[in-house]
């Protein structure tokens, strides 16, 4: 399966993170968190099983896992965020800035992308396009509690669940898509939904295997 089949997956990582340089300041120790869905301390590290989703919700797991892992921690003006490194089914990494704004995780890029209390407001809503066409309009909203499987267990999740309203010409697949990210309290993220197909109704999902918390 070709990396470009995915919704433009690098185009919507780019509104939420941009690379940034160091500055030779005094790093403060990291700030205290707020809210126990938000695990994010260096050394933390988070081991999931990829699987492939069908139309039906049917999952078959595959023999690829991903990592993600919280690096360091480092001052990007004048606040603390943490590195996460993450990556992708085809073993690509790539990483995130965030840090714990009252009970909400925010990226160095100023987008809210989970709240522990906000389930009224977007979190996030952009477009997603091709250089001569606009495919989707995508909003982030909040859900509210509820149990779901993993290989390690069951959780009580929160989910930072993300619609894709798809432009006339692109609802082969479907008119309206989702894409899940959801975290359990005192663990951090545990299931997450890779960006959907725009011709294909199928689509890969990541479930937490093992975590180690410092």
């Amino acid at each position: 399966m070709k990396k470009t089949a995915f919704l433009l997956a690098v185009t919507a990582c780019a509104l939420l993170t941009f690379s940034c340089k160091k500055e030779n300041t005094p790093v403060p120790p990291p700030v205290a968190q707020t809210s126990p869905y938000i695990q994010l301390a260096a050394g933390n590290y988070w081991v999931y099983q990829w699987y492939d989703v069908d139309a039906s919700g049917n999952a078959t797991p595959r023999t690829e896992t991903d990592s993600s892992y919280i690096e360091k921690d480092t001052v990007i003006q004048g606040k603390t965020y943490f590195k996460l490194v993450k990556g992708d089914l085809f073993g690509n990494k790539y990483s995130m800035y965030l840090r714990d704004s009252m009970g909400d995780i925010v990226t160095n890029a100023g987008a809210r992308i989970f709240s522990a209390t906000d389930f009224t407001d977007n979190l996030l809503s952009y477009y997603i396009g091709l250089p001569s066409d606009t495919v989707a309009k995508a909003i982030m909203r909040m859900e509210p509690e509820a149990v779901i499987p993993t290989p390690y267990g069951l959780f009580t999740v929160l989910n930072a669940k993300t619609t894709f309203y798809m432009y006339p010409g692109y609802t082969s697949a479907g008119a309206i898509r989702y894409m899940h990210a959801q975290y359990a309290p005192n663990v951090g993220l545990v299931v997450e939904t890779a960006h959907p197909y725009i011709s294909n109704p199928n689509y890969y999902e990541k479930k937490l295997l093992r975590y180690q918390l410092q």
